[in-house]
């Protein structure tokens, strides 16, 4: 059976790492629904997270082959449902929407408004998958100019921040 897990990985930044990353996941034919890298605090360290659809089955040889990338210093795999995650999203809508009840959700939701556009603006929400698509049903329609979201962020083992890493960062 295939469910949705995040796969994060703490790695030493190499240019071609992504790239290699995804072209692993791509031959094994997996859907990927969102992938990240961003700087950790240790400045040659990445945490790149993956939200990708495979079999139960196959999650444990994925991490392993993953972690014999030299790069790669671990790489954890959680199921998506059972741990804390959230996205960024941007919404771009009519200035129009403020004068019916459906721009009521632009409040409700807890957005906030991050530019305004002399016939628009935009405004952002941060939260899980579910929030973040709730807000999206509510403002869809000819009101809503544009959307865009970011990958998921998750609470891993591997946001913490210890002293090995620093070592680690520090050696590379």
């Amino acid at each position: 059976m295939k469910e949705k897990y995040l796969l994060t990985i703490k790695a030493d930044y190499v240019p071609s790492l992504m790239g290699r990353i995804l072209a692993m996941l791509t031959r094994r034919r997996l859907v990927i629904e969102s992938a990240t890298m961003a700087k950790t605090d240790v400045n040659t360290v990445v945490l790149i997270s993956i939200e990708l659809i495979i079999a139960t089955g196959d999650i444990t040889n994925l991490q392993l082959q993953l972690e014999k990338i030299i790069e790669v210093l671990t790489a954890d795999v959680r199921l998506c449902d059972t741990i804390l995650m959230q996205k960024l999203a941007f919404y771009k809508l009519s200035n129009t929407i403020l004068q019916i009840p459906q721009g009521d959700a632009i409040h409700k939701y807890g957005a906030q408004i991050v530019n305004i556009y002399p016939d628009s603006f935009v405004i952002s929400k941060s939260g899980n998958e579910k929030v973040i698509n709730e807000l999206y049903c509510k403002l869809e329609g000819k009101y809503l100019l544009g959307f865009a979201q970011t990958g998921s962020v998750g609470d891993t083992p591997l946001l913490e921040s210890n002293d090995e890493w620093r070592i680690i960062g520090l050696a590379a």
